[in-house]
């Protein structure tokens, strides 16, 4: 080559080196990084694959609502304090229930009204203890008691309930559970999950009006309530002196839901009212079974116009039930 086509070659030497330095920068790749278009040789593991969904990403302008909570129909008084319930009574302890204040419960050698009677117990008796001897005598169901006095005797098992003290009843998360499906049954007319709130052992008493007619409804009666079309005779109206006669459907239910769709208190073991004519207490028959009471007070200018229901709740095997329903208002 002679110099002046070296001379000439220099110049465009130079010019590819500048241009090489331009595409191939001297920074390195960071370790672990692959170029663009690259393919990586790496062996990933079956313990490295995830098998979970992903979550997907939210754009960072978007936030998610933060949910309403839905306005509750009522809100009614916790009936029962949050404290920790004291243990109920051990199985086989059991009151007299359905005896007047006059009448006494007897106890027999055997079980049979023709043995002889060896002991009785007074209408409000409690702690009485069962052996767990039982007889099923026609339609009577006999279970052996412990004698205060020493030895054993048969009593009548429909004159017993479980007995459980007020405090532990008021304090039992379970009763505050039952409350609320009695409320969501009546509304939704659910005569299968009535059936099962009803106590087995004494059915469900409901009194409609004081003095009245009390209707004994057995479980499985208890399941045809909101369907049957008998029309029950509930006794004389205090207001206009006549006999309320209708189904419990169509006369009943729509008194129960009044006081269920409004705002009302829940008591334990204590009557409320708006005021009444008449002394309000709860019957001497039912003394060993506890009770709640809903109070729907009258609307403002209307304070007379107020209703409450007072229900029974029975334990059986340590169960609460709905034992017993009364309804009471202003009477003139």
């Amino acid at each position: 080559m002679s110099w002046a086509h070296l001379r000439r070659a220099v110049p465009i030497l130079l010019l590819a080196v500048l241009l090489s330095a331009c595409r191939y920068p001297a920074t390195e790749t960071p370790a672990g990084t692959l170029p663009t278009g690259a393919e990586s040789t790496k062996t990933v593991f079956p313990s490295q694959i995830s098998l979970a969904f992903p979550t997907p990403s939210i754009p960072p302008t978007e936030s998610i609502p933060t949910p309403e909570p839905s306005p509750t129909e009522t809100k009614p008084v916790n009936p029962v304090p949050t404290e920790t319930a004291s243990p109920p009574p051990q199985p086989g302890s059991f009151g007299v229930i359905l005896l007047s204040t006059s009448d006494t419960l007897p106890v027999y050698r055997d079980p049979s009204t023709a043995s002889q009677e060896v002991h009785s117990f007074t209408f409000d008796e409690t702690g009485i203890q069962l052996t767990g001897s039982q007889e099923q005598v026609g339609n009577t169901l006999w279970v052996e008691t412990r004698l205060p006095t020493g030895g054993t005797g048969w009593v009548d098992r429909h004159f017993l309930t479980e007995s459980i003290p007020a405090a532990a009843f008021c304090a039992d998360p379970a009763v505050q559970d039952l409350l609320a499906q009695v409320k969501e049954t009546l509304a939704s007319k659910d005569g299968l999950r009535w059936r099962d709130l009803v106590s087995p052992v004494h059915g469900l008493n409901l009194q409609y009006l004081r003095g009245g007619t009390v209707a004994n409804y057995s479980p499985e009666e208890a399941r045809w309530m909101f369907g049957t079309t008998y029309a029950l005779n509930w006794g004389m109206h205090p207001g206009s002196g006549l006999d309320v006669k209708g189904t419990f459907k169509d006369e009943v239910l729509p008194k129960l839901l009044d006081v269920y769709r409004a705002e009302y208190t829940v008591t334990c073991n204590d009557i409320r009212t708006g005021g009444t004519t008449y002394e309000t207490i709860w019957a001497e028959m039912y003394r060993n079974i506890n009770f709640v009471t809903l109070y729907r007070p009258g609307p403002p200018d209307q304070e007379l116009d107020w209703r409450t229901l007072l229900l029974g709740i029975e334990y059986v095997e340590g169960k609460p039930y709905l034992f017993a329903i009364n309804h009471l208002f202003w009477e003139p």
